[in-house]
């Protein structure tokens, strides 16, 4: 959050005490300062250390209440009864869990520098600092300008609300599903929570989508873009999310979501007219925008090249969830 030039305590035990991440425990080294949600273990014969924290953050979890707002207060964290091992032991296992931390932080550090190097590559793409050739070596014609509305059909959640609760069933074999805003900022199609009937997917058609289709989460946390895999289940849309059909004629679906994607980063402030962007803006604002376009075959060739770029940062995110998983599994082994 920032600085403060006075503080509270010294190499000492926190954890969450409120909301969403209630019962998350860190050792926090040196001096520091903290808010009213901030829990604070000390002692003076050297247990708030890492290695302890460690401990307690492994069962913490099972402690929090979940009634209303999550809690874990210092009267349940004061109860928890651990398992520790002497001193000295204490140093040599809190040393080689802070290696492992230092892997994962340099790992993430790594991930951040290659999505800002990626960023940077593709905005010299779209900007044409960067052009690909054809197979004899020659540049393709210059791009061409094209509104959103010519690239892409365009289609929002029903009425502007969420679908009423009373037309949900059961799955079976004859219901189809509806798919949510979670199911674009998750990018798994797997989530099942509601359905309809087929009759009522009937009336619905024209909220569908089938395997292929773009959906687009548009309110909240907007701009989350999702390609709907070969395995998707027919079924509509809810409130909160957009469909989007590209015109495969003229672009091509990977270069597509990519001038979506920045157009959304860096003119929708402008056109929610507001600096905290929360919704996709109107649709009418939003097809009219002019975009260049290559003929498809650079397009195909820059859409390969940057297929290949997230092959590489989802092998450096993919390590980043081995090296967590890893230490998670330590510390099972270690401690519970």
């Amino acid at each position: 959050m920032g600085y403060y030039d006075k503080y509270l305590y010294e190499n000492a035990i926190t954890w969450t005490t409120d909301g969403a991440n209630a019962g998350t425990v860190n050792f926090r080294e040196g001096k520091f300062y903290c808010t009213n949600v901030c829990g604070v273990l000390l002692n003076k014969d050297g247990y708030a250390n890492k290695c302890i924290a460690e401990i307690i953050g492994c069962i913490s979890k099972r402690y929090v209440s979940y009634v209303g707002n999550p809690k874990l207060m210092n009267n349940v964290m004061s109860e928890i009864s651990i398992l520790i091992p002497c001193l000295k032991e204490q140093e040599k296992i809190a040393s080689f869990l802070t290696s492992i931390d230092n892997l994962i932080s340099t790992q993430e550090s790594n991930i951040s520098i290659l999505e800002t190097y990626n960023r940077g590559l593709i905005s010299k793409i779209l900007n044409q600092e960067i052009r690909f050739k054809d197979t004899d070596g020659n540049d393709y014609s210059g791009w061409s300008e094209k509104t959103f509305d010519e690239l892409a059909d365009y289609k929002k959640g029903p009425f502007g609300s969420a679908l009423k609760k009373e037309i949900f069933v059961p799955k079976s074999n004859t219901t189809k599903k509806v798919y949510e805003q979670q199911h674009a900022i998750e990018k798994d199609c797997s989530i099942e929570r509601y359905f309809i009937t087929n009759e009522y997917y009937e009336k619905m058609k024209s909220f569908s989508v089938k395997k292929g289709d773009i959906i687009v989460s548009c309110a909240g946390t907007i701009g989350e873009i999702y390609v709907l895999p070969s395995n998707t289940e027919d079924g509509i849309i809810n409130q909160a999310l957009m469909r989007v059909r590209i015109n495969n004629k003229i672009i091509n679906q990977k270069f597509f979501i990519t001038i979506f994607d920045n157009m959304i980063s860096t003119k929708g402030k402008k056109l929610s007219n507001g600096s905290a962007l929360k919704n996709i803006p109107p649709f009418a604002d939003l097809k009219k925008q002019i975009t260049l376009v290559p003929c498809l075959e650079e397009q195909e060739k820059i859409s390969n090249f940057l297929t290949s770029l997230d092959n590489v940062l989802q092998e450096e995110k993919n390590y980043l969830e081995y090296l967590k998983t890893l230490k998670k599994g330590l510390l099972q082994q270690m401690f519970v």
